[in-house]
């Protein structure tokens, strides 16, 4: 819940419903009726025969009449078969790598004390950046593996000896 309350995910965390349809299904009569009830839900995914709804865990008392709603209604909605869970942590990062891609996240936190002792946290987001493509970006990532290799191999001093005495050998039985 921590990253739906500080990067504002909104319903991105809390719970999710989802459905297996029927093919004579109204989507929007499903969402009324959800609606009806937990005001604040939203369709997250209509793939196929599933449906999936996100449900705000702020509403979370209001679960049990949804619940009994939806059973009653179920067959003349044309749901065959439902069921609810908690937000995963890896739905959570999927909505916060798709919200980047999109240019809609991509945040950067700086967390600061103010001037009474609490934390200020401040965001700074990615979204306008320039990104490297072509030869810059191969430059960019060529330089980082060298710096990776080097940090590497500074800690390893064995395998850099190593390496060093099989680069020269090679080079004497080649002459």
């Amino acid at each position: 819940m921590f990253f739906c309350q500080n990067f504002d995910l909104g319903s991105g965390g809390g719970y999710h419903l989802a459905m297996v349809k029927e093919p004579h299904a109204s989507i929007e009569q499903i969402t009324n009726l959800l609606k009806k009830t937990v005001p604040d839900v939203q369709i997250d995914q209509n793939v196929g025969a599933e449906l999936s709804f996100s449900l705000p865990d702020s509403q979370s008392s209001l679960f049990p009449d949804m619940f009994d709603e939806l059973e009653e209604k179920k067959h003349e909605l044309g749901i065959s078969s439902y069921g609810a869970g908690i937000t995963t942590m890896e739905e959570v990062f999927m909505k916060v790598g798709r919200e980047a891609e999109d240019g809609e996240g991509a945040l950067e936190v700086e967390n600061h004390a103010n001037a009474t002792g609490n934390t200020v946290h401040h965001y700074k987001s990615y979204a306008n950046d320039v990104k490297n493509t072509g030869s810059t970006l191969l430059l960019q990532q060529l330089r980082a593996m060298l710096v990776k290799k080097m940090l590497y191999t500074t800690r390893n001093r064995l395998l850099l000896t190593f390496q060093v005495s099989s680069f020269f050998r090679t080079r004497v039985c080649l002459i």
